[in-house]
């Protein structure tokens, strides 16, 4: 066979391997938790903010969070992880009582006693997030469970008063635009801005507040509290799916 005829078989070979895998390769998924006020991501998983430095931080009424700080900026993940298979049909158990522990609502002061265990379980606990990333799971626990992540908290700490033009100019500055109309905030008392972010159409009600559990006295706080809405096709299709399932496993 002819040299360049043979080269040019080789080329178009190789040109052609090229060609199907950029038609075929698996899409690459973006993961990565923003850094920013206004942009959400509803493909994250545990694994993957636990990989961006996100930690275990509380579990308020079994709502498992993780939360990451960079000087006065904290974000805050909800993450739930469901291992249920809802094959089949449910049945519901109709026994009371068991081992379910029923709260004493007549309960006054903690005791000292009560206080140093609870100073102990929070050192338990830091102790253990730091062995394991994944606390109160292990990824081996996890592997294969249904993740979901749609809540985010975004926060920073402003200090003991609050700077209006700091504010605006922070808004504007991630390209967020404030509607006037629906906002209703000052100062001295702070209260509530609605902020428009045109890349996603997207609307965020951000609270300037203060937080009156501070060590450091009555800091205020811009805040925003979102849910993550599904920005993608996959997603919500993947939750349609899921809800149906859940659906037909309880018969409804």
């Amino acid at each position: 066979m002819d040299k360049r005829l043979k080269y040019l078989l080789i080329v178009s070979i190789l040109l052609n391997g090229i060609l199907l895998y950029l038609l075929f390769r698996p899409e690459a998924i973006d993961r990565i938790p923003p850094w920013h006020p206004f942009q959400l991501n509803s493909d994250l998983t545990l694994g993957s903010i636990v990989d961006d430095g996100y930690r275990f931080a509380s579990m308020p009424c079994g709502q498992v969070q993780y939360t990451k700080q960079l000087g006065d900026t904290i974000i805050q993940y909800e993450v739930e992880v469901d291992c249920r298979s809802y094959h089949g049909k449910h049945e519901p158990n109709f026994e009371f009582g068991g081992d379910e522990v029923i709260p004493d609502l007549n309960e006054g002061e903690r005791t000292q006693e009560e206080i140093e265990q609870e100073k102990l379980s929070a050192r338990n606990w830091e102790a253990a997030v730091k062995s394991n990333a994944y606390y109160p799971w292990t990824p081996n626990e996890i592997e294969g469970c249904y993740q979901n992540i749609n809540w985010r908290v975004f926060t920073i700490v402003l200090g003991q008063t609050i700077d209006s033009l700091f504010i605006e100019d922070y808004i504007r500055s991630k390209d967020g635009v404030v509607n006037e109309h629906l906002s209703d905030w000052n100062a001295r008392d702070g209260g509530n801005i609605v902020v428009y972010y045109p890349a996603t159409s997207i609307y965020f009600q951000c609270s300037l507040s203060r937080d009156w559990s501070s060590e450091e006295s009555e800091q205020w706080e811009f805040r925003i509290v979102r849910t993550i809405p599904d920005l993608d096709q996959r997603a919500r299709e993947a939750r349609q799916e899921r809800s149906k399932m859940i659906g037909k496993y309880y018969g409804r």
